[in-house]
């Protein structure tokens, strides 16, 4: 068809300007040309075979690999920890990506709050260490007194029941026996004086002695009748009053010893046990406060961390996380991880695969790992597979599953470092002898799927019946065989190659695409 070229109006000075109704009419010209030639091509008169851009039917091995990116991390790590109770500040940090020796300073953390706990449970064990000194003494004082107590009473009851002993045995056989004699001796006395009066009366009336010395006699014999008569009183006195009384008042005496020694044993007893108990309860708080003393000491040691081992400096600042980043002012909590030390000697590959790919993933599985500035690709399989889908950016996106996957390296390069993106691609598939296609020359209407043959004037359309499929290719079960040149489709023509041939499209869905 031929080209006419309209001057456009920045043209040189000197150059004709053409009349406008010659531009009208090459423009009514090109319209009809392009007319012609969308009728030529309806009218079945397509382009020729060297016209379409064709590709040979593959056969040999064909796998479906997924390929996904992600990070490299270290398989071993020591996390640094933060050991300070509640929360604290970072007042000094260690460059991230320098390399420490054990030994050195990791990280400085805010030690005051831990000093002043230090300090004030330094104080209460001093006071609570003489405490306990106090109540110790006083136990040992009370086990002394104890003793005496014991001791005393111990002696009150032997002396009462040697008195006892002793009156029963001594004093009492004694009593009554002096008071049988005595009235024994007045019963003599008494006889003896009654004789002597039978004598002088005798003589009295011989003459031989006077009435005065009768009467004397007399006198006599009435006194030794009162000595009869008080010597059995005194007797029947000891048994029926003073015996009792006095055996009564050393049982007594007896009992109210040994009830005393009973009652000091019991108090003694009760003041032990209380002393003991308030030596116990402050030994035990001395304990508490020790412990407390040994946490805040051991809190305050830990506010300097150090590196357990050698290793590569790499900060906790995770993606997607709500954590202020590790840096020297913020705020970090117990337990929290502040850095790690990786061991860069074994690597491997941590990525998130998506609900399409976790499916065809399984554990075992080979994948080849390409690292930027490395030439060779290195070698791996898929070491873990997390059953639960990560939640982490479910607050922007809720319908977004995600499930973090592990890639184990066979060997680490030297140099590789914690962090350095990926691209990872996965064996999910292998068919040792397979015929392919690309995906972009299958063309799908319906449920039936087409590949296009170029002929000398046209194309014609192959069922085909496909098997598995890759990120390129797709396997060709039947309808097509080796080294056949089918054509790689451009958007839209496998519609238009399917109505030139007369075949019924049914549902058009196009062109087979790349799975997601």
């Amino acid at each position: 068809m031929t080209q006419i070229v309209i001057p456009s109006q920045s043209a040189k000075v000197g150059v004709r300007r053409l009349p406008r109704s010659v531009v009208v009419v090459a423009g009514l010209v090109l319209i009809v040309g392009v007319v012609w030639a969308l009728a030529r091509a309806l009218n079945g008169s397509g382009p020729s075979q060297s016209s379409y851009k064709t590709v040979p039917v593959r056969q040999g091995p064909f796998e479906v690999r997924v390929d996904v990116s992600g990070d490299l991390q270290a398989v071993d790590n020591i996390d640094v920890i933060c050991e300070v109770e509640g929360t604290t500040t970072i007042t000094q940090l260690i460059p991230e990506g320098a390399t420490v020796r054990q030994g050195d300073v990791l990280v400085t953390l805010d030690s005051s709050q831990a000093r002043q706990r230090l300090e004030d449970a330094s104080i209460d064990l001093q006071r609570i260490t003489a405490d306990v000194t106090t109540a110790s003494e006083i136990v040992e004082i009370q086990k002394s007194q104890n003793a005496a107590n014991v001791q005393a009473d111990s002696v009150a009851l032997e002396l009462a029941q040697i008195s006892l002993r002793s009156y029963n045995e001594g004093l009492w056989p004694q009593m009554l026996a002096d008071a049988k004699m005595s009235n024994e001796k007045a019963d003599v006395g008494l006889t003896t004086k009654l004789d002597e009066l039978q004598q002088t009366r005798t003589l009295f009336a011989k003459g031989f002695v006077t009435a005065t010395e009768v009467r004397n006699k007399e006198t006599e014999v009435a006194s030794a009748r009162r000595d009869v008569e008080k010597a059995q009183t005194d007797l029947r006195v000891l048994v029926d009053f003073s015996h009792l009384a006095d055996l009564t008042a050393k049982r007594n005496t007896l009992a109210q010893a040994e009830q005393k020694l009973a009652r000091t044993k019991r108090e003694n007893a009760s003041n032990l046990s209380q002393r003991t108990a308030d030596f116990a309860a402050k030994s035990q708080q001395l304990s508490v406060i020790q412990r407390r003393v040994e946490r805040f000491t051991k809190q305050v040691e830990n506010t300097i961390i150090r590196a357990p081992a050698e290793g590569l400096v790499v900060y906790n600042n995770q993606r997607n996380n709500d954590q202020p980043p590790i840096q020297e002012g913020s705020q970090v909590r117990e337990r929290q991880t502040i850095l790690r030390l990786p061991d860069t000697s074994r690597m491997k590959v941590v990525f998130k695969a998506n609900e399409n790919q976790v499916g065809r993933i399984r554990l075992y599985q080979l994948a080849t790992i390409a690292i930027a500035n490395y030439a060779t690709p290195v070698t791996g399989w898929m070491s873990k597979i997390s059953p639960i889908s990560d939640s982490s950016g479910r607050w922007w996106d809720p319908d977004r599953k995600e499930y973090p996957v592990d890639i184990m390296l066979d060997w680490t390069p030297d140099g590789l470092k914690p962090g350095m993106g990926v691209k990872a691609s996965i064996l999910v598939d292998r068919v040792d002898n397979a015929m392919s296609i690309p995906i972009g020359s299958v063309y799908t209407a319906g449920e039936q799927r087409y590949a296009f043959v170029p002929t000398d004037n046209a194309a014609r359309p192959m069922p085909i019946r496909t098997g598995r499929t890759n990120d390129t290719d797709i396997e060709i079960l039947e309808g097509l065989t080796p080294d056949t040149n089918v054509i790689l489709l451009e958007a839209g023509q496998g519609k238009l190659l399917l109505e030139r041939a007369g075949v019924g499209a049914g549902e058009d869905k196009g062109a087979t695409r790349k799975p997601s």
